[in-house]
């Protein structure tokens, strides 16, 4: 089954992206995580060294901290986070 993209998909983005891309760029923010949920949002996914590059290591470590995210699993870097 067809599950819609917060960000879109092949180039197309949502005439709310922008908007929307201001709240989520301060992930794992408690404005973030709110987003992510009004939004339906059931996983996210962490690319942990672009990330860790972006926002500093810090940041990547509040991300395993989070009581609202769950760590699924983990592979070459990149990290699946269940929302809960």
């Amino acid at each position: 089954s067809f599950t819609p993209l917060v960000n879109g998909y092949s180039g197309f983005q949502s005439p709310t992206y922008r908007e929307r891309a201001r709240t989520l760029e301060s992930f794992p923010s408690i404005e973030a995580l709110s987003e992510l949920k009004v939004l339906g949002v059931t996983h996210v996914t962490v690319h942990a060294a672009e990330f860790a590059q972006r926002h500093g290591r810090e940041a990547l470590k509040a991300v395993e901290l989070v009581p609202e995210l769950a760590l699924v699993t983990e592979e070459d870097g990149i990290r699946l986070y269940k929302v809960r």
